[in-house]
């Protein structure tokens, strides 16, 4: 009698994985899968969970070979180029461009004219910060923590 209720209980186990396999299969069930997926994702707890299981995995061996591997790859490579090239296109793309080659001419320049090369950096630096000044009026995004603009009261 004991054998007739084993077998009831694990038919109907594995009649319920059976049903649920099915049902994750079906479009309906695809569908709320990641309806919960991406609930669970955008919470604070499913950030949380997540921020944590991508940093143990780039802690680890594996995730540091595998970064390598990508970063070495023509996909990251293409990829990269994609997304310079998108924001290189933007308003804020050129300012910055236009500040990192102000920056590296003030450095060269002044490593030209014998300057050592802390000083020639220090120079850089100001020289950007003067050339940041200048857009900080056209973009707000530029400007310190320290100062507030109409965009960012």
């Amino acid at each position: 009698m004991a054998d007739v209720n084993i077998k009831k209980e694990v038919s109907e186990s594995d009649n319920h994985r059976t049903n649920r396999a099915r049902y994750a299969a079906s479009e309906k069930g695809r569908k709320a899968i990641a309806r919960a997926k991406a609930k669970y994702l955008a919470s604070n707890k499913g950030k949380e969970t997540m921020a944590r299981s991508r940093a143990k995995y780039r802690a680890s061996d594996k995730g540091k070979k595998n970064i390598a591997k990508y970063m070495a790859s023509d996909k990251y490579k293409e990829a990269s180029a994609r997304r310079w090239a998108k924001f290189a296109a933007t308003d804020k793309g050129k300012a910055d461009q236009t500040i990192r080659y102000t920056r590296t001419t003030t450095y060269r320049l002044a490593i030209k004219q014998g300057l050592s090369e802390k000083l020639a950096r220090e120079k850089a630096e100001l020289a950007a910060e003067a050339k940041k000044a200048t857009f900080t009026s056209v973009f707000p995004a530029f400007k310190s923590p320290d100062s507030r603009s109409i965009a960012n009261p």
